[in-house]
């Protein structure tokens, strides 16, 4: 599926995806060199098997190339929500593999917060497992263009109370080889959205009852 293959950098922090997925193959290139990698979703399990190992190159913006087996390479899709903002909050992520096979989904409650905050939460959440699975390298997807540009440093994160989160996400991006964090058009991140509102109708259900 991929060839062993050289890739540049354009050392750019940040690339719109404006381009349905017509297939998971196609979606491999970000910003404009880098492997990019595709992805899908599911809620709290990881899903038995693994994909076969397929050995890719990418050169990151130290001119260093690393080879990397496919099991070291993900792409995370995250959301946030809060309905009320502020009020009833949930963070939801999926994980998948450079072949596109789902990895891992999942998600927390977080009580009543802001939509910012529920989007960070997300983050994290999604780079915490992703480190735990053993990854190296993350493409991570997400529609908060304001979240991608802060964390890509272009943006400052003026809000007080998100500076300890963003802190700890910035922690662990540092424990990876490579972090890159896309922007997508909501409809392109549907999955992730899909898990925010499953734990938030899951948590209304539980409060009725």
């Amino acid at each position: 599926m991929f060839p062993w293959e050289r890739v540049e950098d354009t050392h750019l922090p940040v690339r719109r995806d404006d381009q349905p997925f017509c297939s998971v193959p196609q979606d491999f290139m970000f910003l404009r060199g880098v492997a990019q990698l595709v992805a899908r979703t599911a809620g709290g399990r990881e899903v038995a098997g693994s994909s076969p190992v397929t050995p890719t190159i990418i050169k990151t913006t130290t001119d260093k190339v690393y080879m990397q087996q496919s099991d070291k390479v993900v792409v995370i899709y995250s959301d946030g929500g809060s309905r009320g903002n502020p009020g009833p909050s949930a963070s939801g992520f999926v994980i998948y593999d450079q072949a596109g096979k789902l990895l891992f989904e999942g998600g927390e409650y977080l009580g009543v917060t802001t939509n910012n905050q529920a989007e960070y939460r997300a983050v994290l959440l999604g780079l915490e497992k992703a480190l735990e699975m053993g990854a190296s390298f993350v493409d991570f997807k997400m529609d908060s263009l304001l979240v991608v540009n802060q964390m890509a440093g272009i943006y400052r994160v003026k809000n007080r109370d998100l500076w300890p989160i963003y802190e700890s996400i910035r922690n662990i991006v540092k424990k990876f080889d490579d972090v890159r964090f896309t922007h997508v058009r909501r409809e392109f991140n549907k999955e992730a959205d899909a898990m925010v509102n499953k734990i938030l109708d899951e948590h209304s259900r539980i409060k009725v009852g």
